[in-house]
């Protein structure tokens, strides 16, 4: 049961990373229709 709780808290800097590019792209999207294709360009 400990490995489990072990093995989510080696990816933490990876998940972190990927929920604030998720909020930036939805706070672009607030302000202005921004495609995913679009933004990923920035």
């Amino acid at each position: 049961m400990r490995a489990s709780y072990i093995h989510n808290a080696e990816h933490l800097d990876e998940r972190r990373l990927m929920l604030q590019c998720w909020a930036d792209l939805l706070d672009a999207n607030w302000l202005k229709g921004v495609s995913p294709f679009d933004f990923g360009k920035k």
